[in-house]
């Protein structure tokens, strides 16, 4: 910046005087003067020539030049302001060094004192270059995070215009089944889509979140940059003087946890940086780049909006609330049989686990754990379903009338009881030595069919079509009643009729 201050300087020196214009006057040559300079080389001279390239002039050709006037006015000022900057306010010497300790600049008595003994001091030329090339490594680093930052954006712009055009989809998919119904049906329709839109809106929400925090980290880092490029334009002196304070911007903003690239993304960003890196170093721009690596957002939660958490199970869902209108279920539940940790509800359809024990009367009838249906059968073909839902601890099945209420049960026919459980993420069937079930997808209703005439009990998903189990020549001497038990506080078992055929 001292050259180009240099080369500025003569533009607005006079070629007489050898100092700034003052009161610049112009001749028909172009060449300009002052007008006193030029008053003055003209009394000693014969003939009138401009005195830099001897064209013959008249007296009435020099024309004032008010614009030129005001260029050389701000350029002493400019130069007085320079000048005051570059000097040591304490000694009043000129700013020649840099001192990397205390990072700023210094005159030659400061270096000498005791306040800098030890400091290591470069000339202000030589450190403006060092810190300018360390600066440009690190505006390197902010661009490639800002490169990173908005390739993650897109991705997260790209998840959510998924997530909504699957809604989108499974929202229609919901409203061609409805078209099954008669009127009446139009507010369950409502419930579920509206269900499905607070779904879809939560998993947006953190993508969301993630992006207007991206949104604010590009702006900052775009801010950062575009001044730290300005700055690097600046003179050695001005650019010393505020590089400490300066060079904080070239911090990168703190990542947020939890939210970070998947393997894929990682890769490709990873390659790209490289890419980039390389190319900058073949070409002269890197010298002793810090690569940090760039922590990035990862999408770590499964955002796929799947209509089979919708579609199959809507037609049985609305039609079991419409079995509300039929006075007498065929099979319902019975309250005085329940353990202290159920509650059974008024219509008797459904059975809700609570963790504080009830104040209940210790009847006869009352189990230890589960609850039983209103009905025992010993012949003829009973069918009934029992909505099982995210409920993810249950026992269903039939027990002997005969059971031994007052004592844990044990899932065995030789104890009077056939039923089948989930625990703990694991299907098992009540039999003598424990059977587990491998269940390919997740049952929403259980089933349940007993043929007494065949001594046959079945557990079948009526959704999938598929059987769970079959006890075979099951000994009825004696009515067998429904058996219901839960262990889930956050998921009731909801009872209906079912199709016997």
């Amino acid at each position: 910046m001292a050259e180009g201050h240099s080369l500025l300087e003569e533009d607005f020196c006079c070629p007489i005087c050898c100092d700034i214009f003052k009161v610049p006057v112009v001749l028909k040559c172009s060449h300009s003067l002052c007008e006193e300079c030029l008053r003055e080389y003209w009394d000693t001279q014969l003939v009138l020539q401009c005195p830099v390239c001897r064209k013959e002039c008249s007296a009435d050709e020099p024309t004032r030049s008010l614009a030129f006037t005001s260029l050389c006015e701000n350029f002493k000022n400019r130069k007085g302001a320079a000048s005051a900057v570059d000097v040591c306010p304490e000694h009043d010497e000129k700013l020649k060094l840099f001192c990397f300790e205390d990072k700023q600049p210094i005159c030659v008595v400061c270096y000498t004192s005791k306040k800098h003994e030890n400091h290591k001091c470069s000339p202000v030329v030589e450190a403006a270059k060092v810190l300018k090339e360390d600066l440009k490594d690190k505006i390197l680093t902010l661009n490639i995070t800002l490169d990173g930052i908005t390739e993650a954006q897109a991705s997260y712009e790209e998840k959510t215009e998924q997530i909504t055009a699957e809604i989108e989809i499974t929202e229609n998919k919901i409203k061609a089944e409805f078209e099954k119904f008669h009127q009446f049906l139009k507010k369950e329709e409502e419930a579920r889509i509206t269900a499905l839109r607070k779904m879809g809106k939560m998993k947006i929400s953190p993508f969301q979140t993630r992006i207007d925090e991206m949104t604010k980290e590009i702006s900052v880092i775009s801010e950062n940059v575009a001044y730290l490029l300005q700055l690097m334009e600046s003179d050695h002196i001005a650019f010393l003087k505020t590089y400490s304070e300066n060079l904080q911007r070239c911090s990168l903003p703190a990542t947020k946890e939890g939210l970070r690239p998947d393997n894929k993304q990682s890769e490709q960003y990873l390659r790209r940086k490289e890419t980039i890196l390389t190319n900058m170093s073949s070409e002269g721009f890197v010298s002793r780049l810090d690569r940090p690596m760039l922590h990035m957002p990862k999408l770590d939660s499964e955002t796929k909006i799947d209509d089979v958490d919708y579609i199959p199970t809507l037609l049985f869902s609305v039609w079991a609330r419409m079995q509300n209108l039929v006075p007498n279920a065929p099979v319902t539940l019975d309250p005085n049989t329940a353990s202290n940790r159920l509650v059974v509800s008024e219509d008797l359809c459904s059975v809700y686990y609570v963790e504080q024990r009830q104040m209940v009367p210790d009847n006869p009838e009352r189990l230890y754990v589960g609850v039983l249906g209103s009905q025992g059968f010993r012949s003829g073909l009973h069918c009934w379903d029992v909505e099982v839902g995210e409920n993810d601890h249950w026992t269903v099945g039939v027990v002997k009338e005969s059971i031994e209420r007052k004592k844990l049960l044990n899932m065995d026919p030789s104890s009077g009881m056939w039923s089948i459980r989930l625990s703990r993420g694991v299907y098992r069937v009540g039999v003598k030595i424990r059977k587990e079930l491998y269940l390919p997808e997740k049952p929403w209703v259980i089933r349940i069919q007993l043929d007494c005439d065949s001594r046959k009990l079945k557990f079948f998903d009526p959704f999938r079509n598929t059987t769970l189990y079959t006890f075979t020549n099951i000994v009825i001497t004696e009515p067998l009643y429904p058996y219901l038990c839960t262990g889930c506080s956050t998921q009731a078992l909801n009872l209906y009729p079912a199709n016997s055929g």
